[in-house]
């Protein structure tokens, strides 16, 4: 348990902690985890001495409590119970305003997050993602919208404006992700274009994507009463058009927006003059040509002002889709655990993944799980065939790596190419373990081998990983990440992961029946403990059962987790890459169901 006074909300740790309950309560489960740390920004820590009250029974419910630490005592009309840590109180009542039925007092020193009603509102006022979810799971278990759904006018959309670098033409920018923002999620959209030559009142033209065409000093009004002015139905989004107004006209324009894309390309950084510091910023970059580290919460695209004027290339189509999906709180991260051979079980959840038409929109691994992304990432399906196909070839040159791990770098940039990390289309973030401050590291602005071999370099067994910085161009030591976060989903969460899918490969040890002494007797006893087989074979279980644990703690605020069996291969199994493959595809099969089932579940969202 973490001590009252490490707790911070701008801290991963304490975020992991708090998702994990928020996914598990009614009324928040199923919200996309970056409109849950959104929310998390909106609440406040609050410290309760003993006895103190944090509600009573018949007051209005203007708060939600989580509990951290600590426990309360909840008495009421129904109940009298105790309540301990890991447990949110009152959210139900809170989006549905509805006064408390009991009263909770801390019995010992209690550290709670408090959810302001106003947080939600808030949220509620400028989140499509948020009123999406919580109007879908009311309807799935048959009940009204939530109170606080209610409150906010029928028409409520969230306006998103592009800010592109000069000279792209913004007009074919906007209607190209609309069209494939349309196709690809199914949310309602609308095309708001800014006509500083139109006149008389606003104007709906028919098409694929429905434009409204409204005058450029159009009053600012309301979002309903301006959907009853242009005659829309309810929406989800209104794109923004500003392609043809003058600067002062877009960034007034701009003010009404609650999230925008920001493109950069290359050194060329989009116009942001009119968006208020609380607009969400969707990033943006174009690769390659982007010019140093690229922001971690990135979407990456490869085109070219060809693709937003002809036909869209399948790498321009593709990049359009992930920005739809992050830009309506939609994208998949895929995390994947460190644990040698066994790792190839991978390969078997990717391709079931893909197999159900689910998308991966980024990855992070840690020493053969950074492997296996560096090759999904580079190479996509293709990539996990040559992969499994070099499963010999790992196994030969394990014992070179011992000597140095470069050879892990070298064979990975051998078949992939001397490939930057910032130009990986599918974002992909190695993780190691900096050894000299003990902190979880996503390796950025440094090239494929680089990151790959120090997320695996097992410390006594493989050279460490170092160089400098290249962002702060201090001294660094890397070594395997699994030593820190062995399901590196931290990294995915921080890049803007809604949907966390986790897979700890490392599977307990089967169980066994401890041999006896050869003689019961205390001395005999001695022995057989100092028996140096019996200790290196504890050594050896007791390494997998602590990457397990670690692997489970690293899953914790995951949407979706694959936890592998105890099964007949080793670590060191290389050579048994298929086996390994062909063993797990039963086992990951459910998982990639499940997260079918709560991908097509978003996707519903915007029916």
């Amino acid at each position: 348990m973490l001590a009252p006074e490490s707790f911070d909300l701008a801290d991963i740790r304490t975020q992991r902690r708090i998702l994990s309950i928020f996914n598990k309560t009614e009324g928040l489960a199923g919200i996309s985890n970056q409109v849950l740390l959104r929310l998390m920004a909106l609440s406040k820590l609050r410290k309760v001495e003993p006895k103190g009250q944090l509600w009573r029974a018949g007051e209005a419910a203007s708060s939600a409590w989580v509990i951290l630490q600590g426990a309360v005592a909840v008495a009421g009309v129904a109940a009298e119970t105790d309540v301990a840590s890991n447990t949110a109180i009152g959210v139900a009542s809170v989006l549905n305003n509805r006064p408390w039925t009991s009263t909770g007092s801390a019995l010992t020193e209690v550290l709670a997050l408090e959810i302001p009603q106003e947080a939600l509102h808030i949220l509620a006022e400028s989140s499509t993602a948020l009123r999406r979810a919580l109007r879908h799971a009311s309807t799935q278990l048959g009940h009204p919208s939530p109170q606080v759904i209610q409150d906010r006018d029928k028409d409520c959309v969230e306006w998103v404006a592009s800010c592109l670098p000069s000279g792209w033409p913004e007009s074919a920018f906007v209607r190209k992700l609309a069209t494939v923002w349309s196709a690809c999620v199914h949310d309602k959209l609308s095309i708001v274009v800014v006509d500083p030559s139109h006149t008389g009142p606003a104007l709906s033209e028919a098409g694929e994507v429905p434009l409204i065409r409204v005058r450029a000093d159009e009053a600012v009004i309301g979002d309903a009463k301006f959907a009853a002015a242009v005659g829309i139905a309810e929406q989800s989004y209104l794109l923004l058009d500003t392609g043809l107004c003058s600067p002062n006209q877009r960034a007034a324009w701009r003010q009404r927006c609650e999230k925008a894309i920001v493109l950069a390309d290359g050194n060329r950084l989009g116009d942001t003059r009119g968006l208020r510091d609380s607009v969400v910023r969707v990033p943006c970059v174009r690769v390659p040509g982007a010019v140093g580290p690229i922001a971690v919460n990135s979407v990456r695209i490869r085109f070219d002002t060809s693709d937003l004027t002809g036909t869209l290339s399948d790498n321009a189509k593709a990049g359009m889709q992930r920005l739809a999906r992050s830009a309506s709180d939609r994208t998949i991260g895929l995390a994947l655990g460190g644990g040698g051979a066994w790792g190839y079980a991978h390969i078997a959840l990717i391709r079931a993944i893909l197999a159900r038409d689910v998308p991966i929109d980024m990855v992070s691994g840690v020493s053969f799980g950074a492997m296996v992304g560096a090759y999904y990432c580079a190479n996509g399906p293709a990539g996990m065939d040559m992969l499994e196909a070099r499963g010999s070839l790992f196994h030969r040159v394990l014992p070179v790596a011992v000597a140095s791990s470069r050879i892990i770098g070298w064979l990975a940039e051998n078949d992939l190419g001397r490939i930057d990390l910032d130009d990986f289309e599918v974002p992909f973030f190695p993780v190691a373990t900096d050894v000299a401050h003990g902190n979880a590291v996503a390796i950025l602005g440094q090239r494929l081998g680089y990151g790959v071999r120090a997320s695996g370099s097992f410390p006594g067994v493989f050279s460490p990983a170092t160089g400098r910085d290249p962002v702060t161009g201090v001294q660094v030591r890397y070594v395997d990440g699994g030593i820190r976060d062995n399901v590196p989903e931290a990294a995915l969460l921080a890049a803007g992961a809604d949907l966390l899918v986790a897979s700890n490969i490392v599977p307990l040890p089967a169980p066994v029946v401890p041999s006896p002494p050869l003689f019961d007797t205390h001395l005999g006893r001695m022995a057989h403990e100092l028996n140096p087989i019996g200790r290196v074979r504890d050594l050896w279980r007791s390494m997998f059962i602590l990457f397990h644990a670690a692997g489970e703690t690293g899953t914790l605020s995951a949407d979706v987790v694959y936890n592998s069996k105890p099964n007949q291969f080793l670590a060191t199994s290389f050579n048994e890459a298929r086996n390994i493959v062909q063993n797990a595809e039963e086992e990951v099969a459910p998982v990639a169901d499940e997260l079918a089932r709560r991908w097509k579940s978003m996707i519903a969202q915007g029916n």
